[in-house]
């Protein structure tokens, strides 16, 4: 197993800090669980493991409206077999302030051939590698 490159590196910060928060402040939860893996395993503060698609997409149905969010990655470590990120998560909704909390969250093993000739790398949860389209999935 190798190391994640510095491609996978801004592959996953890419999808964990703009493409996932526009897609939670849109909505868009569809276009936000395209972004993960089938067995993403996803750790919000405060709140038990959430397992596949179907918990999450249960648990972010209930999210109250967000005006706009930040996360910015704190830690990021991985192979190209598997990453597993940290991000503190800024969110105000439109009738309160902003409310920062932190959360880890990662996915089981999931290979995708690569856009990039340097290896096969494996998606995860506010961690990702492309997939063979260019786009990463978490």
């Amino acid at each position: 197993m190798s190391a994640l490159t510095p491609i996978d590196r801004e592959t996953i910060r890419v999808i964990a800090e703009d493409r996932w928060t526009a897609a939670l402040v849109n909505r868009d939860l569809d276009g936000l669980l395209a972004l993960c893996a089938d067995d993403v395993v996803y750790m919000p503060a405060d709140h038990a493991a959430l397992h596949g698609h179907d918990e999450l997409r249960q648990w972010l149905s209930a999210f109250p409206p967000v005006a706009g969010m930040t996360q910015p990655i704190e830690w990021l470590d991985g192979t190209s077999e598997h990453a597993t990120a940290r991000v503190s998560a800024a969110v105000s909704h439109p009738t309160a302030s902003s409310r920062t909390s932190r959360w880890a969250a990662w996915s089981s093993t999931r290979t995708h051939a690569a856009a990039t000739p340097s290896s096969r790398t494996t998606a995860s949860a506010a961690a990702s590698t492309p997939d063979r389209t260019g786009n990463g999935r978490l």
